[in-house]
């Protein structure tokens, strides 16, 4: 997936730099340790902090989207199911569901197995996760960008991301945290598969491209990113490379496709949630003020759609509902393609800030980010560094959430490779700067 360049060179040693005053430490020599311990203490001190400001935060946020109900569901031997269609149309019965992907309801359910009755393990579940990611960070910063000094500038950064320590504790029994995970193990191990022509890390690479897709929908792309770079690296050994990482792909995401078509009759490779999504937030183009439509008052709305349809909310299953939703959603669109589009163009604005960072305290640090990150971007390819190969995956984010429902915490999982983008353009401007202003003394 990734390709280090001749631009891009490693870590000049210690003999040939010079000796560090830190070098032979145990911090020098444990780094990815230090890195995990403070990026986890700094979530811990954030939550301690936060229930300050929000005493009632575990009661109102630890159930949040009904991953943990399901799991807890899972977990006593009622199945897959919910009290509640699509996670938002209650129903006076557990239903099968296929509304939340299966791998965090899966590690949901094992936690709720090995510590019943404790919230604060999903907690320390989240940061734990978030803590690895700092850890992967790092350890990707080191082989792209080619500088240590640069990969720790990246993980503390990371370590101290106040909009990430947020989301990653207020949807502590969600997806965010590890589907976030989730990518950063695939960016690393494709990368590794790619560069080492690597036939185990290719398989590594598809089983966790899986996972993400069985976390969050839109990792189902990631195969065609892979292909690409795979082909563009090695033109010979692609087709290996390639099928490797299809074959282990593919046969993880079967099982859930499976478990689909018996329930429900009916193939689901990802969720039944497309159709809802993309009906809530598009269903008021009809509205002269859609741009400013919410989706708090979507549930009329919805229910007259079932009621037209011929359906009953009380009989009809999730994935019909899905159908009923998705042509509905797209009848709207077509009747108003300019509206969409202009609300399309607002929700790509949405993305950056809404729902994570709308706090002051949160978006202070957004600021230089964006500032440097932006920029950042369009460096690495003008310059053609290897950075430029997150480029499609921005790209990929950008316009499917934009598309359909833009908030800051879909597009999150993203923000560590942002952080690579910004430090990248920080130093770029620092050896500009200072170095040369060296040179001319």
């Amino acid at each position: 997936m990734l390709r280090v360049s001749a631009s891009a060179s490693p870590p000049v040693s210690g003999k040939a730099r010079g000796r560090s005053p830190l070098q032979g430490t145990w911090f020098t020599q444990n780094r990815s340790v230090m890195i995990f311990l403070t990026a986890f203490a700094a979530r811990v001190i954030f939550y301690l902090i936060y229930q300050r400001y929000d005493a009632g935060f575990m009661t109102h946020e630890i159930g949040i989207n009904h991953w943990l109900l399901i799991a807890k569901n899972l977990a006593s031997g009622h199945g897959y199911t919910n009290h509640a269609l699509l996670t938002y149309f209650p129903s006076p019965s557990l239903q099968a569901t296929a509304a939340r992907g299966p791998v965090p309801v899966l590690m949901l359910s094992l936690l709720v197995t090995l510590f019943p009755g404790s919230d604060l393990v999903f907690f320390a579940y989240a940061w734990t996760l978030s803590a690895l990611t700092a850890v992967l960070l790092y350890r990707l910063s080191q082989r792209i960008l080619g500088s240590e000094r640069q990969a720790v500038t990246a993980a503390i950064l990371f370590c101290f991301f106040l909009p990430e320590m947020y989301i990653s504790t207020a949807y502590a029994s969600a997806s965010e945290g590890l589907f976030t995970f989730l990518l950063f193990a695939y960016f690393y191990t494709a990368m590794q598969g790619i560069e080492k022509r690597s036939l185990p890390n290719a398989l590594m690479a598809g089983i966790l491209a899986a996972a993400a897709a069985l976390t969050r929908p839109i990792a189902l792309l990631f195969p065609i990113f892979f292909l690409f770079q795979a082909v563009r690296k090695h033109q010979q050994k692609a087709a290996m490379l390639s099928a490797i990482f299809l074959s282990a792909f593919i046969a993880c995401i079967i099982p859930w496709a499976i478990r689909n078509q018996i329930t429900f009759g009916k193939p689901v490779f990802s969720t039944t949630l497309n159709g809802y999504n993309l009906l809530r937030h598009n269903y008021g183009l009809a509205q002269k003020d859609y741009s400013l439509h919410t989706a708090e008052d979507f549930a009329p709305y919805a229910k007259k759609t079932i009621a037209a349809s011929g359906e009953r909310l009380e009989s009809v299953s999730e994935t019909r509902l899905d159908e009923i939703f998705q042509e509905e959603a797209l009848r709207v669109i077509r009747r108003y393609p300019g509206r969409y589009l202009r609300a399309c163009l607002h929700r790509a604005g949405w993305l950056w800030y809404k729902i994570g960072v709308e706090k002051p305290v949160y978006f202070a640090q957004m600021i230089p980010l964006y500032l440097f990150m932006f920029p950042g971007i369009l460096l690495a390819i003008f310059r053609r560094h290897p950075l430029r190969a997150f480029v499609p995956y921005f790209a990929c984010f950008f316009l499917a959430y934009a598309s359909v429902n833009a908030q800051f915490r879909f597009i999150c999982p993203l923000m560590p490779c942002g952080i690579m983008f910004a430090v990248y353009m920080i130093f770029e401007l620092y050896k500009r700067i200072f170095q040369k202003g060296r040179g001319g003394t």
